[in-house]
């Protein structure tokens, strides 16, 4: 009887040690965009939850595709990924932006802004509007503003991003030179 106890016990401890790895891999990141394309391929922005060496936020688009499905983008569920400065006081706004070329597309932009900025909007190439949601940033940043993202069903890229106040005052703008479509 005692042998049994001890066996469930190490079978136990033997799951939980086992799931412990892949816990923690998904805490390590905070989704703060999703979009679900027609076919049922996800597609999320995400943020790691502690700062590069340099002390830069990394972000990265990743895709699922529909269960049975093979990704367009092959094995790896990393479209992009990029690390960017965070936004403070000298610069209000500090975004990047990707675009998933292949069928299902999109268009993402993403990053940090001001805590002031109530509104944050990025406009595509094609004239698309695109409000970013604000999220909390993870407390190991130290950054006193919002972690922005947003994800369009469209093949054009980012060309701007307006970051404006509570009463519709532009608090910071940031525009991409030389962008380029699928």
């Amino acid at each position: 009887m005692l042998g049994r106890r001890r066996r469930r016990l190490a079978l136990v401890l033997a799951a939980v040690l086992l799931a412990a790895p892949a816990v923690a891999l998904a805490a390590s990141r905070l989704t703060v965009a999703r979009y679900a394309a027609p076919d049922a391929t996800v597609f999320k922005v995400t943020a790691d939850r502690s700062l590069t060496a340099k002390g830069l936020a990394s972000f990265a688009l990743r895709i699922t595709p529909p269960a049975g499905a093979t990704g367009p983008y092959g094995a790896t569920e990393h479209v992009t990924t990029a690390d960017l400065p965070r936004a403070g006081t000298n610069v209000p706004l500090r975004v990047g932006s990707a675009l998933a070329c292949a069928d299902p597309g999109v268009s993402t932009a993403y990053g940090t802004v001001i805590r002031r900025a109530k509104r944050v909007t990025a406009t595509l190439q094609d004239g698309t509007r695109l409000r970013l949601s604000r999220t909390e940033p993870p407390a190991a940043w130290g950054l006193h503003g919002w972690v922005v993202a947003g994800i369009a069903n469209s093949h054009s890229p980012v060309v701007e991003v307006d970051a404006s106040d509570t009463h519709g005052k532009r608090v910071a703008y940031a525009k991409f030179q030389n962008v380029s479509g699928c």
